[in-house]
């Protein structure tokens, strides 16, 4: 595997790192509304904020199930995958 191609696939792959964390600090922020709104008595607010966080949590998951495919594809092609 030649250098360049190692060094898009490192890039690559702390690019998604650092956008996993922004997903889970949105997520975390969306669990606090939700908990906050639980201990205000807004059932309904925070049903919908869970519902919300939920589905972001599973999107997001099958965006990451793609990345990883695709970076493992990347690795094994340069017999750099185990």
């Amino acid at each position: 595997m030649s250098n360049q191609m190692l060094c898009t696939v490192a890039n690559d792959s702390v690019d998604q790192l650092q956008v996993a964390r922004e997903h889970i600090a949105w997520l975390e922020s969306l669990a606090w509304a939700a908990s906050t709104s639980l201990k205000a008595g807004h059932d309904h607010h925070a049903k919908q904020l869970a519902g919300a966080a939920n589905y972001l949590a599973g999107d997001y998951k099958n965006c990451l199930d793609s990345e990883i495919q695709r970076l493992s594809q990347q690795l094994t092609a340069a017999d750099l995958r185990t």
